[in-house]
């Protein structure tokens, strides 16, 4: 197979939605956890008013909270994980450059899994620790290609 370049330069959105798709099951945890706190709260105790601002909390808060901390991390990273990168795919794995510009390989052994969206391929290290790919930046066959080599080298693909 022919190696394939992407070139992109991250955007906060896509910083955004990685870090929201990452963090997704936690946070439906976290949700349901304080629903049935609110439901044990209004049942036992008859304190139903903890209900609707758990709610509130739930809709409203917490997504402002979650966008603002994402934000303070992107302002807060190195200027450099905000610049323009390559990355190339091919039979042996994931090429891109280090921050002194050194070429690196990185092996499919090395990679635990990878997750789909609409607008973008997450590449898993370990459990916490990612790589995101806007999709934004690519053609349909580049698209279709590296869903392909994901699948073949990684496993199957999960979409979400």
């Amino acid at each position: 197979m022919k190696r394939i370049d992407i070139t992109c330069v991250p955007t906060f959105e896509d910083y955004l939605r990685a870090q929201s798709i990452h963090g997704r099951r936690r946070s439906q945890t976290v949700c349901v956890a304080l629903l049935g706190l609110g439901l044990l709260l209004g049942v036992t105790r008859n304190e139903w008013w903890v209900f609707p601002l758990i709610i509130v909390y739930t809709l409203v808060a917490r997504p402002w909270i979650f966008r603002m901390r994402v934000r303070t991390a992107w302002l807060g990273a190195p200027e450099t994980n905000r610049a323009e990168r390559t990355m190339g795919f091919d039979d042996e794995g994931v090429h891109a450059r280090d921050t002194e510009d050194n070429p690196t390989l990185t092996p499919w052994s090395q990679f635990l899994k990878v997750r789909e969206t609409t607008h973008l391929f997450l590449l898993y290290y370990n459990p916490r620790l990612y790589a995101f790919l806007p999709k934004r930046v690519m053609d349909d066959d580049q698209e279709d290609t590296l869903r392909q080599l994901f699948q073949e080298r990684v496993g199957t693909t999960s979409k979400q």
